[in-house]
């Protein structure tokens, strides 16, 4: 048991993985579209929960159901809540998936000319708060640069990168539960995900890409209280 006065920290991080290849074989590509209305948007299981599909931790205070889906943290007024997503693949390559099969279960006899899809990486597109919305200040996106480190080969030696952080916040403003949605689109480079270069207006296969290949776009609910 630790001596340590009890600490109270500022900030809640949540980090959100998303399995792209199996929510894509089960669900398939969709045309949900890049606005913030979110009706295109696809639940992930019966009634949203996004078992199976998702996977969700935060830092190491106050929060429950980690490593799961229906994820619960407990905020204080004064917490902020930090928001971030990736695919379990890293946006690199992801197997279990041909791409040629335009995300459907594999077939029997494709042969070698079936290639994996790539690069599935996901992004947070927005909020829906169903209930308890005025606990906390709505969701906003932050942009910034933070640093990261790997092996440079030319050295051997441990070389600082630079890379964008991309998250989204909120502060919590009173004690009470907060039900809320967070749908998200995936993008790949596989050739039957994308928006046919329409910006995600029509037309296009999986639209929301804005020229950036979008497969669609999915939701789940976790909870804050």
């Amino acid at each position: 048991m630790s001596t340590l006065p009890r600490f109270y920290p500022e900030i809640i991080d949540v980090a959100v993985m998303i399995d792209g290849p199996r929510i894509l074989y089960h669900h398939g590509p969709n045309k949900a579209r890049d606005h913030v209305g979110f009706s295109d948007y696809v639940q992930l299981g019966p009634h949203g929960e996004g078992v199976g599909y998702v996977y969700m931790v935060s830092t190491w205070w106050d929060s429950r159901g980690e490593g799961g889906s229906e994820f619960r943290v407990f905020g204080k007024p004064g917490n902020r809540i930090r928001w971030r997503i990736q695919s379990l693949s890293m946006g690199g390559v992801a197997d279990g998936v041909p791409a040629d099969t335009h995300m459907t279960p594999a077939l029997a006899g494709m042969g070698p000319e079936a290639k994996p899809a790539v690069a599935y990486r996901p992004f947070i597109r927005g909020f829906v708060i169903n209930s308890g919305a005025q606990n906390i200040t709505p969701p906003k996106q932050v942009v910034e640069t933070v640093n990261s480190w790997h092996v440079d080969p030319s050295t051997g030696k441990i070389a600082r990168a630079q890379l964008t952080d991309v998250y989204w916040e909120a502060k919590v403003l009173q004690e009470g539960p907060v039900v809320y949605h967070m749908p998200f689109n995936i993008f790949c480079n596989c050739k039957d995900c994308n928006d046919g270069d329409d910006d995600g207006d029509d037309g296009g296969h999986g639209g929301g890409g804005g020229g950036g290949d979008g497969c669609g776009g999915w939701t789940h609910d976790p909870f804050i209280n």
